[in-house]
Parts: C-alpha cells; sequence; structure tokens
C-alpha cells in the first residue's frame, strides 16, 4: 500500500526493506531531487496509531533510522542529494475493508 501511495505521488521507489545490523530503512524513493528514506507502520483502527507518531517511532528508533540512513548514504555515494526521513502511517479497516494513508515528512 505504502510502494503503490508513494507512486502516485510520482515518487520513485530505488530500495524497500534494506537491512543493517544496528536498523531498517523501510523504503528508499526519489522525487525530484531528493532522496526521501520513510519508516512505515501500519495498525488496525482500533490502534491509537494514527494519535501519536512519538510513540510509533520513538527516540531509539529514531537514532537506528539515522544511523542507517548514513550508511545508506555512504554506500550509494549519495552525498549530493538533498535528504529526507518520512513516515508513513497506515490505519486498516479490516471491517470495512479500507485504508487511511497518512504521509509526515521530516520526521527527524
Amino acid at each position: 500500500m505504502a510502494i503503490r501511495h508513494l507512486k502516485e505521488q510520482n515518487y520513485k521507489v530505488l530500495d524497500t526493506n534494506v537491512t543493517y545490523k544496528f536498523g531498517e530503512i523501510d523504503i528508499v524513493a526519489q522525487r525530484e531531487k531528493v532522496i526521501h528514506f520513510i519508516e512505515v507502520k501500519a495498525a488496525d483502527s482500533n490502534s491509537r496509531m494514527m494519535v501519536s507518531l512519538s510513540e510509533r517511532i520513538g527516540h531509539s528508533k529514531q537514532l537506528r533510522i539515522k544511523k542507517s540512513v548514513q550508511q545508506y548514504v555512504v554506500e550509494n555515494n549519495l552525498y549530493e542529494h538533498e535528504l529526507q526521513i518520512d513516515a508513513i502511517l497506515i490505519k486498516v479497516d479490516t471491517s470495512q475493508k479500507a485504508a487511511t494513508i497518512k504521509y509526515i515528512a521530516n520526521i527527524i
């Protein structure tokens, strides 16, 4: 769902599920000259997920994301690009077979 949403918004998905020993990057995408590192969180509609992003992506998770982004930049020689760390929150309503997607830019 998150990848489909990004493509609909004219993002080019470069990579998914990039794993390092210290963390993971869910999606790496590019739109124009900006490389976006996107954390994806999904929850059932009864969850409080949409209420507080800080509860879902806490300080230690943010540090792991930053370290993973730094490693990805080095490995892929992305020094010349503008970088941004974002989040996609997906709230799934299983009873209605529907989902709500919220894109949050610059979470870190």
